[in-house]
């Protein structure tokens, strides 16, 4: 029994390191920022097409992004990055980007990401690979 428990753990924990890599390694270069959507309750932000988003493999980062959002905005702040299977932490300051995501779709040309802004409003950032 021992042997089993012992097995199915060291299977868990690989599979958990294996879904990792694979997202730090898919999420390496520049992604264009095709939406980013806001919910929160009585209002809907829609913004398409609001610049890129590059991944560097020492877990830093850069953003070129230019939108109107209670105003215009231009964003180009370096930021870092760290991941897990299965959600993407970005730490910039004043930046929408700039938080804990959920990814919910991971594919090497195409991500979907979920988060909330902290206020019960729900986030949503399509990036596509250039």
């Amino acid at each position: 029994m021992r042997n089993v428990i012992a097995s199915l753990s060291f299977i868990i924990l690989i599979s958990a390191c294996s879904a990792e890599k694979k997202l730090r390694s898919r999420l390496i270069g520049t992604w264009n920022v095709v939406s980013f959507n806001e919910n929160s309750g009585n209002s809907q932000t829609n913004l398409t097409n609001i610049g890129t988003v590059s991944f560097m493999k020492d877990g830093r980062g850069t953003k070129e992004v230019s939108f109107r959002m209670g105003g215009d905005r231009l964003n180009t702040t370096p930021f870092s990055w760290q991941n897990t299977g299965t959600t993407v932490t970005i730490q910039s300051d004043q930046s929408p980007f700039g938080k804990a995501w959920i990814v919910l779709q991971n594919n090497r040309k195409q991500q979907l990401w979920k988060s909330t802004n902290g206020k019960g409003g729900v986030q949503e950032l399509v990036l596509r690979k250039q």
